[in-house]
């Protein structure tokens, strides 16, 4: 980042923005439910480097399969049901 002259706020990289969307709870066997994220970039540096994301599974037993974990809005298919948390 360079040095900002007097009256002058500092320009620089910021951390994208990210939502994993609403919690949902899904209590049944083999069901498969909508994924809706979110990622904003402020475009920094220039030229901007692409931004990614990618779905996984953090808790909860069973498996889960993502209709394409590398896009914001899918799927996830819930083999077993249980509280799971995915982000």
């Amino acid at each position: 980042m360079r040095t900002p002259r007097p009256g002058h706020l500092p320009v620089g990289n910021k951390a994208p923005v990210v939502s994993a969307g609403a919690n949902q709870v899904v209590n049944y066997t083999n069901t498969t439910v909508g994924l809706s994220g979110y990622v904003s970039d402020d475009g920094n540096p220039n030229p901007p480097s692409l931004v990614t994301s990618l779905w996984t599974k953090v808790s909860g037993p069973g498996t889960v399969t993502f209709g394409n974990a590398a896009q914001t809005n899918t799927t996830a298919h819930l083999v077993q049901p249980s509280p799971m948390s995915c982000n």
